[in-house]
């Protein structure tokens, strides 16, 4: 029988929660995902994400007692990112309904995305486009090949995606590139992703227009939906609703949707950056979501439903003891933290009191 979290109110749940082994994650025991894991890990595979929470897709399971996933509107994840993800972007709730019913396939739920990242080590990502492209093509004026009549933002981004034949523009600032060598961060990002996708891979031209953003560890962004964006690099962690609805369009093998992708762009859209001032527990605040991370001596109060995961140490919750790789559902309550353990928890409204 499935019961809701009002009925069991006094103990944390302990999940056994999946690993997807996606090709752009971290290979082995150099992923944290891996590390995360009970199991013995294979150095042969990659370890890319790891699921905490009751998306259908991968739902975690209680070791004791059952739950009722509607209770659980978001979901968190741990990321290895060793390659670039997709060039993506997520949809608003209206949008996800439209995108579900028309093609479940590709979209395999009727929730929207809204998520928030937050770096344990140091992250780089494409974050949203780039508010002028006069210094991209000045630096890089094989491009204007690819925006060629357009001198709008957006009319030149729409131009970029459809394209009957990049490949020439990108072979040419490859050649070009290597000839005259690697320059800027950027370039090296570009040189290494044309090794994995075919020139024409729209994502290849499309990543100088975008943003290129660093995180440090504890630094976060938060992202609305239309936002493209895309990880390159680093390990963090994710909390999102509880969706997997992605639009995608370039840098990858998957099924790429161009026309949805600009259909519900906006150009201007940003994401919501968060810095960590101090090494004390904190909260970061979202619309629709908050996210704690605690170390040390803190005092947690969580007013919803919610998941938590340790990505590092042991220490205590209450009185239940925890360790590296445990991950659970925490009953609503106050709680208090002790040891060297860092755990972080996703849910609708919570505060943190640190160093008590």
């Amino acid at each position: 029988m499935l019961v809701s979290q009002d009925q069991f109110n006094s103990e944390p749940i302990p999940l056994v929660c999946s690993a997807m082994n996606y090709p752009w994650g971290k290979i082995g025991s150099k992923s944290l995902v891996a590390k995360l894991l009970p199991e013995e890990i294979d150095e042969t595979k990659p370890y890319a994400e790891l699921w905490i929470g009751f998306h259908p897709s991968a739902p975690s399971k209680p070791k004791h007692s059952s739950i009722n996933p509607e209770d659980y509107p978001f979901l968190m994840k741990v990321l290895s990112v060793n390659e670039p993800l997709s060039i993506q972007m997520h949809p608003d709730k209206r949008t996800a309904e439209e995108l579900h019913k028309a093609d479940p396939s590709h979209y395999p739920d009727s929730n929207h995305k809204p998520e928030i990242g937050i770096a344990l080590t140091t992250v780089r990502l494409f974050h949203g486009f780039k508010a002028d492209f006069s210094d991209t093509l000045n630096r890089y004026p094989e491009l204007l090949a690819l925006v060629a009549g357009r001198s709008d933002r957006e009319g030149m981004i729409k131009q970029v995606i459809r394209h009957e034949n990049r490949a020439p523009a990108v072979r040419i600032l490859l050649d070009r590139l290597k000839a005259q060598g690697i320059t800027t961060e950027l370039e090296e990002i570009f040189i290494e992703s044309c090794t994995r996708y075919s020139a024409d891979d729209v994502g290849l031209p499309l990543m100088f227009f975008l943003n290129l953003v660093t995180l440090k560890p504890g630094e976060a962004i938060y992202t609305p939906a239309n936002v493209p964006h895309g990880y390159i690099s680093g390990e963090l962690i994710e909390c999102m609703a509880n969706s997997d609805n992605v639009i995608r369009c370039g840098l990858t093998p998957k099924f790429i949707d161009s026309e949805n992708f600009l259909r519900f762009l906006d150009m201007d859209a940003k994401g919501i950056y968060t810095t960590r001032d101090k090494e004390d527990s904190c909260v970061y605040d979202c619309p629709e979501f908050n996210v704690a991370m605690l170390t040390g001596d803190s005092r947690v109060t969580i007013d919803s439903t919610s998941l938590g995961i340790v990505t590092s140490g042991n220490g205590m919750l209450g009185c239940h003891a925890l360790r590296e790789g445990d991950a659970l559902v925490i009953p609503k309550g106050t709680f208090q933290t002790s040891g060297d353990m860092t755990l972080f928890i996703g849910a609708e409204k919570l505060s943190v009191e640190s160093r008590i």
